[in-house]
């Protein structure tokens, strides 16, 4: 049997990934944005906002100066107020760089839907949480999810590191399948780890039995059934996201899996 070749650090390899993805690749160029002006009357505004976008820039002599909340004045077309009296200054709060990384703009979209993206001294763009859809998105949480699964398998096998002694947990029709997966797998020659013959709902199963994550068992398997589901939508290729409200689901699912890993990371720092 070959040595395993032990592999690179978790942390490094996954924060090297996650910055190659940045929210440049989902965000709306600034040519294409629908703007307003200060000095506009709302009503002007909304009748030519015919896409019904939610946040419109605010653009004066040239340059961004603010986000206006368009869709609080949906149904108030008539409104003789300007935009000036209603919209967003620049501040941290509706700001985000042009590297920053994809995963780092899910974790806040639930407070920070909208956010203009800044790059070279200067807004070049939005974004903002219906961008979600976009593929870029759909490979960062493939990624994220899939490195999670790998941790999970490492942490497995940290308190296993011999025996295949986490099978026990596992019930008698899931350890049954498994069984046969790597019989059939050892019948081909194949020398792969037979923890690679679970599927994620076994993994989260056995480190829910084998670690405590100082949060109730419930909690944490309620987490774990979240980031399954949405697994399974991305590697589907499924719709996750319709309305606002997905978008703040996603944005919970996704900080989960970042505490998740960090308190795994915390528990099996002995991972060879």
């Amino acid at each position: 049997m070959t040595q395993e070749r032990k592999p690179a650090s978790d942390t490094s390899t996954f924060e090297t990934l996650h910055r190659g993805l940045t929210v440049d690749l989902i965000a709306t160029p600034r040519t294409e944005l629908e703007t307003c002006r200060p000095d506009e009357t709302i009503s002007k505004v909304q009748e030519r906002n015919l896409r019904g976008y939610d946040y419109l820039p605010v653009e004066r002599d040239g340059s961004i100066i603010g986000l206006f909340h368009a869709k609080n004045f949906m149904g108030d077309a008539g409104t003789d107020d300007i935009v000036d009296q209603h919209m967003d200054s620049l501040s941290d709060a509706n700001l985000i760089g042009a590297e920053a990384s994809i995963p780092d703009f899910l974790q806040e979209v639930d407070s920070k839907p909208f956010r203009l993206v800044v790059s070279g001294g200067g807004i070049n763009g939005l974004v903002a949480w219906s961008d979600l859809q976009k593929l870029p998105v759909r490979v960062t949480l493939f990624s994220l999810i899939t490195g999670f699964e790998l941790m999970m398998s490492r942490a497995i096998r940290n308190r296993y590191p011999d025996t295949d002694g986490w099978l026990q947990h596992l019930s008698r029709g899931r350890r049954r399948g498994v069984k046969e997966r790597i019989q059939e797998r050892q019948g081909n020659d194949s020398d792969i780890h037979p923890l690679l013959e679970t599927e994620f709902c076994d993994k989260a199963t056995i480190l829910r039995k084998v670690y405590s994550f100082q949060s109730s068992k419930k909690e944490v398997k309620r987490l774990l059934k979240r980031i399954e589901r949405l697994r399974n939508k991305v590697a589907h290729a499924s719709e996750y996201l319709h309305r606002r409200e997905d978008a703040s689901e996603l944005s919970a699912r996704v900080k989960g899996l970042f505490e998740l890993r960090e308190k795994m990371g915390r528990l099996v720092e002995t991972i060879p």
